[in-house]
């Protein structure tokens, strides 16, 4: 079992676990990815693809939260509120 620690100054939400998904619990490694600019196009493209893979007829913000690779408040703050960002992905 893996032992986690962080210091105080680290939100570890801010981290994925590249492979804990696929099985790979021994192996891992951390990404950060806040800070980084990411394309408007690049939010909309994850947010289709998060879409195709739920099944359901929209995405929550909660959906998004546990299977997109960005933060929801990202898109919420790129496209000026979460229903907002959704319109793009369903036209």
């Amino acid at each position: 079992m893996l032992s986690r620690s962080y210091n105080t100054g680290v939100r570890p939400e801010r981290f994925k676990l590249a492979g804990e998904a696929s099985g790979l619990a021994n192996r891992f490694e951390l990404r950060h990815t806040q800070g980084l600019e990411v394309s408007s196009d690049r939010l909309l493209e994850d947010l289709r693809r998060v879409a195709a893979t739920g099944g359901n007829s929209t995405v929550t913000y909660r959906d998004y939260a546990a299977r997109g690779k960005f933060a929801p408040h990202t898109l919420m703050r790129r496209f000026g509120s979460w229903n907002k960002a959704l319109v793009p992905c369903y036209t």
